[in-house]
């Protein structure tokens, strides 16, 4: 059994900690968890949140090897981890997933038992990992070399898209969901973030139609009377939205928006 570690950090106000809420960080490929510290550290000021943010197996200091079942397990024992504390508000939970990070978020949240999670952010992700390849790949070989990519060699897959359709449309309750997408974005392309927008926005419905039906939003609009969907932040790249203006502020909105609602989640016991 793979040993996983992480940082917990919690509010340095007891007295704000049990009713702050907390965010679990699924972060993108490249690096570890140190790496991501200064990341943390402008969350935790713009949100006033308590974060925990761990390596997957194969990652930093966490033992195992990295496989696309291993990820998932991992984010389902990080999110039980915190549903056994006592310290924090279990109805003030939120998944934060970045690149790969954001295939997993929405795989944990489309395969919990419970109603347990305020809010899903979904960040420069992509709808499938092969698809994501095959990108790539056209990019440095042009539009024929995809095809020397076939879906079917792919082991691992994270089929993001095909999980946020099947969840949105069984599910009744479900948790608001942010997209943030770079304009700029340099290995993912945001067409991608705005395909996973739309399934959302439109409850599965299979007709994707980019642009203005994702519900995109400027960072500015939403600050004004946005609630849930699609960010995207202009000049934004892939590992480097976070640092754009406003972006502190937008999540910060969106949580503060999901925490006024009435309480829609529910813990049974288990995941």
């Amino acid at each position: 059994m793979p040993m996983i570690t992480g940082y917990l950090l919690l509010q340095d106000d007891p007295s704000v900690r049990p009713t702050s809420p907390t965010v679990l960080i699924l972060h993108g490929n490249a690096g570890n968890i140190g790496h991501r510290l200064p990341f943390c550290r402008l969350l935790a000021d713009h949100v006033q949140c308590n974060i925990l943010i761990v390596d997957y197996r194969g990652y930093g200091r966490s033992s195992g090897k990295p496989t696309e079942p291993g990820l998932y397990a991992d984010a389902k024992a990080s999110l039980e981890f915190l549903l056994d504390r006592t310290d924090i508000a279990k109805d003030k939970l939120f998944l934060f997933g970045r690149s790969i990070g954001g295939a997993v978020a929405i795989w944990l949240t489309a395969h919990l038992r419970s109603a347990i999670l305020r809010g899903v952010i979904i960040e420069n992700s992509f709808t499938s990992l092969p698809e994501a390849a095959q990108h790539i790949f056209s990019k440095s070989f042009g539009s024929f070399a995809r095809h020397l990519l076939p879906k079917a060699l792919f082991i691992n897959k994270y089929p993001a898209l095909d999980l946020m359709r099947e969840f949105v449309c069984r599910s009744s309750v479900r948790p608001r969901f942010l997209f943030i997408s770079g304009s700029a974005d340099d290995l993912i392309p945001p067409r991608m973030m705005q395909e996973l927008a739309h399934v959302y926005r439109f409850s599965g419905s299979d007709n994707v139609n980019l642009g203005a039906d994702c519900g995109s939003a400027s960072p500015s609009s939403f600050l004004k009377d946005g609630k849930d969907g699609l960010v995207c932040f202009p000049g934004g790249q892939h590992n480097n939205t976070w640092l754009c203006p406003d972006w502190g502020n937008v999540v910060s909105h969106f949580i503060e928006q999901a925490c006024a609602c009435p309480s829609r989640t529910v813990f049974s016991g288990t995941i």
